[in-house]
């Protein structure tokens, strides 16, 4: 499964390829009016072609694999929003982690979260997540938070080795994950 980084960096170096390698040679071909008008003629149509192919591909990305984990958390503030309180408060932020990438030699194995901020102020502080294989604790990680009031869908990865989680344990039944949050409300 891709992350929005990898959806970002992809589309990149193809747009970088398809500007630099692939537009000048079809330019090439279609000189007539002088190389460079052909360039920018060629990069206009093949980066326009290329977004309207990578744009329904995200927005699949988003309906099948980011929206059910919003949904999910929002299903569960919904279960709970009585028992929270009516301040602000880290209870009434919600946090899912899951995993993407494989377990081959060149997989690119994250350690991915979500966090959705239910309170009516901007939430900056930290999450720690804490990796467990086999019920041992094997890694931890901090990172920086600033979610916004109300933002659902922030989110952010940890590589899988900044969490001492090497390839043979990428399996999604002996690898457990905690979270911590701290920090305060602006």
């Amino acid at each position: 499964m891709f992350t929005w980084l990898d959806w970002i960096m992809v589309t990149i170096i193809i747009s970088l390829l398809l500007v630099l390698l692939i537009a000048p040679i079809v330019a090439f071909f279609f000189r007539k009016n002088g190389f460079k008008k052909a360039w920018k003629i060629t990069n206009i149509c093949l980066l326009s072609g290329y977004l309207l192919i990578v744009t329904p591909i995200m927005v699949i990305y988003y309906y099948t694999d980011l929206k059910p984990l919003i949904e999910k958390m929002d299903q569960r503030y919904q279960q709970m929003k009585s028992e929270l309180p009516v301040e602000n408060s880290e209870k009434k932020v919600f946090v899912e982690i899951y995993q993407t990438g494989s377990s081959s030699n060149n997989g690119n194995r994250l350690v991915n979260f979500m966090v959705n901020n239910y309170n009516n102020q901007d939430f900056e502080g930290t999450i720690k997540i804490s990796a467990f294989y086999k019920g041992e604790k094997i890694g931890e990680k901090e990172v920086e938070l600033n979610v916004l009031a109300h933002e659902k869908g922030y989110s952010d990865y940890i590589y899988a080795n900044k969490l001492n989680i090497k390839r043979p344990m990428w399996n999604k039944e002996s690898l457990k994950f905690e979270y911590e949050l701290n920090g305060e409300f602006k």
